[in-house]
């Protein structure tokens, strides 16, 4: 309604819910509000939030000032179930002009890798629901069971960094591997590392192909492996 009226379309609109159901946000996002929280928001979500919603840097995100990147092409999955660590993330990305779609868990990134095509992929690996590890070998999954599907590069965003994290990211699947908190550098070069790889700026996937959750037990997280 607020979005149908012209006095009021241009109002900014920040949805707060105790639901957290599932293609909530995706629903919020395509009903045209600005940004999405998840009741009780922390004070640095909210933070985070009302910055991007006034089109402002975060403080966490404050950095010295650069010049304006050449702006970048190409469509980004971003799954990651911190709203913190999704604001930041988004606004690096899109600043620098890319397009990005959102998921707060492993199956809202297949849903949308059913629905959209991506250039790339950044899964947290701690996810609620299905993790960042369920949902990498479900699509590799369908990769091996359909070979004229071109390889989706992944990348693994994970916390608490420890010896060896890289590698079980690798061998569950993952193409690289970035540790949180990241700079803003950071991840527009490995975005960028990818592209460049892949060669031309395509989707790599058409939607309506993927895919169905694994039946079987996610691999386990760095987290555990190191701890075994």
């Amino acid at each position: 309604a607020v979005r149908s009226d012209p006095a009021l379309a241009a109002t900014r609109l920040l949805m707060l819910t105790s639901q957290g159901a599932g293609g909530e946000a995706q629903a919020a996002a395509n009903a045209g509000v600005d940004v999405y929280l998840t009741k009780p928001a922390r004070r640095g979500e909210l933070h985070a939030a009302l910055a991007r919603v006034f089109g402002q840097k975060p403080v966490v995100m404050a950095e010295v000032a650069t010049a304006a990147p050449k702006s970048k092409t190409g469509r980004v999955l971003l799954a990651e179930d911190n709203l913190v660590n999704q604001a930041v993330a988004l606004g690096i990305l899109e600043h620098a002009g890319y397009t990005v779609r959102t998921a707060a868990d492993g199956i809202e990134a297949l849903q949308a890798l059913s629905e959209e095509g991506f250039d790339l992929v950044l899964m947290d690996c701690q996810m609620p629901e299905m993790d960042g590890f369920a949902a990498t070998a479900a699509i590799r999954g369908s990769e091996a069971a359909d070979p004229v599907n071109a390889h989706l590069p992944i990348i693994a965003l994970t916390a608490n960094a420890m010896a060896g994290d890289r590698e079980n990211c690798l061998a569950a699947g993952f193409d690289d591997y970035l540790a949180k908190p990241f700079k803003r550098q950071e991840i527009l070069a490995m975005v960028e590392k990818w592209n460049q790889q892949r060669g031309a700026i395509q989707p790599t996937r058409e939607p309506g192909i993927l895919v169905a959750a694994p039946s079987a037990a996610s691999p386990r997280t760095p987290e555990q492996a190191s701890a075994s």
